[in-house]
């Protein structure tokens, strides 16, 4: 299990950087909020994770007078999203800390390539239906078990310091908890970079390079055999992002 204080430090430091990286995670945020449907009216949302407010900004242009509060792990993060969206309430907290109740009041809940992150996304996501106040609707988009597989391929050691799980498990999750209740929709996108670095440093710059404390070095030498490697097998640089779009409704307990 990663550090929690790893996953903050990273993002925080990537924080100023973000928005000119972060094209992959913008497309995901477009889409994520074209699941909301045009008759959909919300009073209070809760987004969790923020981030620098990319997907808070589409969340304020389609709810204009809903209260929305925004969360995220890193106060540096929160800093430039409060920023770019003064409407919106932006804390600075562990949302896998919580308590269930803090989200009674709240009737939409929606998260933007965020839970993957967490310690035990299923544990979070199925305490959700405990809710016991207003039926609500849980909005989130997740990456998949596939994604950076063209870069895991070539190295040794996890790129990243998180597994990502596959379609099969959180279909299987859903319908265990939620079922019939929910909809799951895979969307895979691949993008091309120059060359390795610009990838290295486009995951650098977006935070999304978490390690634990046994650090991955990548050498010239690496860089250079990986990168060749990536060519003769893709003809380009090339990584796949695998993504779950998962919309929940929930219902109050039955023992509220």
């Amino acid at each position: 299990m990663i550090l929690k204080e790893n996953i903050k430090n990273s993002f925080s430091k990537a924080a100023k950087t973000y928005d000119n990286y972060a094209f992959i995670q913008r497309n995901i945020a477009e889409k994520l909020i074209s699941f909301i449907n045009q008759e959909d009216k919300y009073k209070k949302i809760v987004e969790l994770g923020c981030g620098t407010g990319c997907y808070s900004g589409f969340l304020r242009k389609r709810f204009l007078d809903s209260a929305i509060l925004s969360i995220d792990i890193s106060q540096e993060m929160t800093d430039i999203a409060s920023k770019k969206n003064p409407s919106i309430q932006c804390i600075n907290a562990d949302i896998e800390t919580l308590a269930l109740d803090f989200f009674d009041d709240f009737d939409f809940i929606t998260s933007n390539s965020v839970i993957h992150w967490l310690n035990n996304p299923f544990y979070f996501i199925k305490r959700f239906n405990e809710i016991r106040k207003l039926p609500k609707c849980l909005l989130f988009s997740i990456f998949g078990n596939n994604t950076l597989a063209e870069l895991s391929k070539f190295i040794q050691e996890p790129l990243i310091s998180v597994s990502f799980h596959s379609k099969n498990e959180w279909e299987f999750f859903l319908q265990d908890n939620f079922p019939d209740n929910f909809t799951l929709i895979p969307e895979t996108s691949h993008k091309t970079y120059p060359d390795l670095i610009s990838l290295l440093r486009s995951l650098k710059y977006t935070g999304v390079n978490v390690k634990d404390n046994n650090k991955f070095i990548w050498s010239r030498k690496l860089i250079k055999e990986t990168e060749k490697k990536i060519i003769s097998e893709f003809n380009e640089i090339r990584v796949s992002y695998e993504v779950f779009f998962v919309k929940i409704n929930l219902s109050p307990s039955r023992s509220s």
